[in-house]
């Protein structure tokens, strides 16, 4: 009796490229998993940051309470705080220039700190808002919960805000 030998030829290399085929499945999941993290991980130092220019100006405001009160700390639009009207901040006597000059400061922070922010500072039911607003950039295919605040072009809104209480 004589046997046949057949050769399976060309079955490992099938095998191999199903594996490959999968190792690049889990990488591109890697990639984007990496991807993910560190959008969050930027999402989480600009909140931060928000948090941390709010309490600056609040305890600013703290330490100005004539300033506060006399509602030096308000303005209707965020280019009222361009310029100082103290050399040095030594050279502030009244509390309108203690606050002109904390606000000036405050906002070259918050322009070094959080580009592309803008913050307000509202009289809300006696209490003084500090307010920060930013754009952030987010992933497309990542759901909004506000669809009010998801634009087209991967961006959200975001807000904090804190009261203060001289």
């Amino acid at each position: 009796m004589s046997f046949i030998n057949k050769k399976h030829s060309g079955f490992s290399l099938l095998e191999v490229l199903i594996s490959l085929f999968i190792m690049v499945i889990g990488l591109l999941g890697m990639a984007q998993l990496q991807l993910i993290s560190l959008q969050t991980g930027h999402g989480a130092y600009q909140r931060s940051q928000a948090a941390i220019l709010a309490v600056e100006l609040a305890e600013r405001m703290r330490g100005n309470s004539d300033g506060v009160v006399g509602g030096s700390y308000r303005a209707d639009s965020w280019d009222d705080w361009l310029s100082t009207p103290c050399a040095v901040d030594s050279d502030c006597s009244s509390a309108e220039d203690i606050a002109a000059n904390d606000l000036f400061h405050w906002r070259s922070h918050v322009i070094a700190g959080l580009p592309g922010a803008i913050g307000s500072i509202h009289l809300v039911n006696g209490i003084n808002v500090v307010r920060l607003q930013w754009t952030e950039q987010v992933l497309q295919d990542r759901s909004s919960s506000n669809s009010d605040d998801a634009n087209n072009d991967g961006a959200e809104l975001h807000e904090y805000s804190l009261p203060v209480i001289p």
